[in-house]
């Protein structure tokens, strides 16, 4: 996606909220270094974008809440309401791999059957369960919390996580609910 005539980046996560997208992206040339004109752009209306960050990684998932933006890159968690100022925080070791918000929360999750839960974005609760399988991706749809990858993990609540006795064929990488 070209930004302007000189900033050029493969975006990697965006997520948007009632007045604001954020997006994340690497350079096209050069995926694996620090791409030099910027990490993060911005947008009011997901059309005029603005250079936000030159100093993050490039995050691999973004979650928009209310009023809180949250993205992922290895086992960092960071955090931002305007794209502009980040925070960070790195409650595991573990690298995460996806994070969405649903149902009045933020829920991360990776490897090593890490999940973690947090309503401001900011102070999260270990909800992991025991295994050394990886997770992807989280949804919640008919009244069910899904976590997958390498496993499956469930949870009425999304406090208490239950493994799933069988994993899946393949690999899952993102998951989403379709229904009403």
């Amino acid at each position: 996606t070209e930004v302007t005539g000189y900033h050029r980046s493969a975006i990697t996560a965006i997520a948007c909220s009632a007045n604001r997208c954020i997006a994340s992206g690497l350079p096209m040339i050069h995926p694996y270094t620090p791409f030099s004109d910027f990490t993060t752009i911005v947008s009011s209306n997901g059309v005029d974008w603005s250079v936000s960050t030159v100093s993050l990684p490039a995050l691999t998932d973004l979650a928009a809440g209310s009023t809180q933006f949250v993205g992922i890159n290895g086992p960092n968690l960071y955090t931002t309401t305007d794209g502009f100022n980040w925070q960070t925080n790195s409650p595991s070791s573990s690298a995460f791999h996806g994070v969405r918000y649903t149902k009045g929360e933020f829920i991360a999750v990776g490897d090593n059957g890490s999940i973690f839960t947090s309503v401001d974005g900011t102070n999260w609760n270990n909800a992991s369960v025991a295994t050394s399988g990886s997770l992807y991706g989280v949804a919640f749809g008919n009244g069910l919390y899904v976590a997958a990858g390498s496993v499956v993990a469930t949870s009425p609540n999304g406090v208490s996580w239950s493994l799933c006795a069988s994993n899946p064929p393949a690999g899952i990488n993102r998951i989403a609910y379709g229904g009403s």
